[in-house]
């Protein structure tokens, strides 16, 4: 049992963790990114006025940074128990902690 202590302990905080966590992240933001470019293109084919897009985009940021600090704070929560990177890769996927 205590063997198996050791080697969780080890395993919490491995590199290759934080090698995923990286990689999905940068997958999330990635996808993120290419739909807001293809919306951000659709609306100047609608013709939509400037300052409305701008509006647009400034809200939808605010609406995502937000919640993203009680994300956080749940990845500083759970990372005493988990260490950091798996809180942060559960996190980055679902956003929630319940």
């Amino acid at each position: 049992m205590i063997f198996l202590v050791a080697n969780v302990n080890e395993i919490k905080d491995a590199w290759w963790l934080y090698l995923i966590g990286g990689f999905i992240t940068l997958f999330i933001i990635g996808g993120s990114l290419f739909f807001a470019r293809k919306a951000y293109k659709r609306s100047i084919e609608l013709n939509f006025p400037k300052e409305k897009i701008k509006k647009t985009i400034i809200t939808s940021i605010s609406f995502s940074i937000l919640p993203s600090i009680g994300i956080f704070i749940g990845v500083i929560t759970m990372s005493g128990l988990l260490g950091i990177p798996l809180p942060w890769i559960r996190l980055s996927i679902l956003g929630a902690l319940h």
